[in-house]
């Protein structure tokens, strides 16, 4: 868990203050030796859009699943889904509150 404030004085001009905050739980479960899986939920307050360009709250949801293939070789995948209160995403086009990201990655670690 992770949790973050924020206060910048005249960060909107002469005697306007802008603050934020968030934060974050992250949760792992780890099934087998091989196998695991990661849950992480987040949500930034950007109320003045000092930090974001757009007065908005954004929250984002993300399952990672990882897989150990060998001993050097993590293949891990991310579905993540971000979310806002105003349209900020942009989808074919036009300017929408959710964004859907899909990954794979694939580690070497040595």
């Amino acid at each position: 868990m992770n949790a973050d404030y924020g206060h910048e004085t005249a960060a909107l001009g002469p005697g306007r203050d802008a603050v934020w905050n968030g934060a974050v739980l992250y949760a792992v479960y780890k099934f087998t030796d091989e196998f695991s899986l990661a849950l992480r939920a987040e949500r930034f307050d950007d109320r003045d859009g000092a930090r974001t360009g757009t007065a908005q709250r954004l929250e984002e949801f993300t399952v990672t699943p990882s897989y150990v293939f060998c001993k050097h070789v993590v293949i891990r995948g991310d579905l993540r889904l971000d979310a806002s209160d105003r349209d900020v995403f942009q989808k074919n086009g036009d300017m929408v509150r959710h964004q859907p990201t899909v990954s794979l990655n694939i580690l070497y670690i040595y």
